[in-house]
């Protein structure tokens, strides 16, 4: 059992989570962030959650986004930043890993290896190479379909923008995804996507 990187499962559950929770669950602990529902699915997950003690399983009524701050209307990103701020509040290991509830990964060794393999790496920020731009074209448009980095830079991070997002922290322009925010001293935000906003949270953390 590794005992520096937890692996976290966030997102609507979902048949492809049961499988994930049950293969990653053999090598790591597992927190697992979903919503409350009343669903065979979720039955099958405690029922597996019961049966190890290495999983951790959050379940919290879907957030509402009426009167968020710097939010697009329609948009799913702050369940996600909510759903990974709950999951990170659990979290004791080094490191840990971020997966979503829909993807299934069959091996993070690649990934923790060059991580924690390397000193120079430490403190970094690692992701998979889904929907990653290059930084000329987008610059910090990371990829967050799957990514690890230490634990207490993933808490910073989703923190402060939760916070900002609930209007207790001041927005940063970088923060924000919808348009022609004002943010005084004559600088408005245009809006960027979520991969985007993620990329810098981390290096504000």
């Amino acid at each position: 059992m590794e005992k520096s990187v937890t692996v976290i499962i966030q997102g609507p559950a979902s048949e492809l989570s049961i499988k994930s929770l049950k293969a990653y669950s053999e090598e790591y602990p597992v927190v697992f962030s979903t919503w409350e529902e009343d669903t065979y699915i979720i039955d099958e997950i405690k029922e597996i959650v019961e049966k190890k003690d290495n999983i951790k399983l959050i379940m919290e009524p879907l957030p509402c986004i009426a009167g968020k701050v710097g939010l697009l209307h329609d948009t799913t990103f702050y369940y996600a930043i909510a759903g990974m701020d709950n999951a990170l509040e659990q979290v004791d290991t080094e490191y840990a890993i971020r997966t979503r509830t829909d993807e299934f990964f069959e091996d993070f060794q690649p990934m923790i290896s060059l991580a924690m393999g390397n000193p120079e790496n430490k403190d970094k920020f690692i992701c998979g190479n889904i929907f990653v731009r290059k930084f000329s074209d987008v610059p910090y448009h990371i990829g967050d379909h799957v990514y690890i980095a230490r634990t207490l830079h993933l808490k910073n991070a989703f923190y402060n923008l939760r916070k900002m997002y609930d209007g207790e922290m001041q927005l940063q322009p970088w923060a924000s995804q919808s348009e022609n925010i004002d943010f005084g001293h004559g600088t408005t935000a245009t809006g960027f996507p979520a991969e985007t906003i993620l990329g810098h949270a981390f290096l504000f953390a």
